[in-house]
This record gives C-alpha cells, sequence and structure tokens, in this order.
C-alpha cells in the first residue's frame, strides 16, 4: 500500500515536471519563431497594415510575457515594438495633427498635443521592457541606472555587444 501511493505520488510529479518543462519549451519554441517573424513588420510597405495590425501583436507578446517574465528575447522585442510604434505610427499622426492645425491657423492643436503624450508613454514603456532585459543580463544595471553617471558607467563597462538592443531600444 505504502509502495502504491510512493509510485502515485511519484508518477504525478513526474508528469506536473514533464507539464511544467512541456509548457516552458512551448513558450521558447513560440518566443522563436515571434522573434523571426519581426523582420515581416520592419520590411512591409503597407504602412496602414502595419498600423492597424501592430498594436494586437505588442499585446500578444505582451501575454507571452506573463508567462515568461524574464525572458530576455520577449523584453527587447517590446521595447523594439512599442519603440518603432511612437516613431512610426504616434509620431507621424502628432505631426499630421500639427501641420493641419498650422494649416488651419489653430493657436491649438490638442490632438497633436495628445499623441504627444502617446509617444511619450511609448517610448517610457519601450524603455522599462528595455532596461528589465538590461536587469536579467547584468543584475544590478537598473540600480546603477537610479543612482547616477558614476554607477552607470560603471555598469556600462561591463557591457557588451549582446547588450545593445537592450541599451538602444
Amino acid at each position: 500500500m505504502a509502495r502504491t501511493r510512493f509510485a502515485l505520488l511519484l508518477l504525478a510529479s513526474a508528469l506536473l515536471m514533464g507539464a511544467c518543462s512541456m509548457r516552458s519549451m512551448a513558450i521558447k519554441q513560440t518566443v522563436g519563431l515571434i522573434k523571426e517573424s519581426m523582420p515581416a513588420f520592419e520590411q512591409e510597405w503597407d504602412y496602414e497594415l502595419v498600423e492597424r495590425s501592430l498594436p494586437a501583436n505588442i499585446k500578444t507578446v505582451e501575454g507571452f510575457l506573463v508567462s515568461a517574465p524574464k525572458d530576455v528575447d520577449l523584453l527587447l522585442m517590446l521595447s523594439r515594438a512599442y519603440s518603432a510604434y511612437a516613431m512610426v505610427l504616434i509620431e507621424d499622426r502628432m505631426e499630421r495633427e500639427k501641420a493641419a492645425a498650422d494649416a488651419a491657423d489653430a493657436e491649438e492643436a490638442p490632438e497633436a498635443d495628445r499623441q504627444r503624450l502617446r509617444a511619450r508613454e511609448m517610448y517610457s514603456r519601450a524603455h522599462r521592457y528595455g532596461l528589465r532585459a538590461l536587469e536579467e543580463r547584468r543584475p544590478g544595471f537598473t540600480e546603477a541606472f537610479e543612482k547616477g553617471r558614476e554607477k552607470l558607467d560603471e555598469a556600462l563597462a561591463g557591457c557588451d555587444k549582446d547588450d545593445v538592443a537592450g541599451l538602444f531600444w
């Protein structure tokens, strides 16, 4: 009886461990596929298609990040995607709104101001994801960043070419 319970406990443990391992493996493979597909957005000529699909793709990647919150590839993808979204789409809208207000001799451009604030928020998100990626690769980097130039210079001295994406985006 005790052996049977032990065997069942061992079997249940093995199944649970296998399930966790399978989940982890599935996430890693999906992250790899997403990473490989990123150039499709960068090479897309149809601006409207990118404008309509990028937000949903960003949120999908954020969904994967919930399951793998320390995945550096996901963090870097999000940093890059939010930067691109702000620069290419939101800032473009902002500039169009400014131009329309100027053409109408309007003193204010409230929609341009709203888009500027949105761009700032998206850049801020990109920054936070990039910093998280750096923290995963270089524990203590965030603290150094917050402590000022001298500590940041020390942290940067320990960086290598694999850290460039996190630093750039």
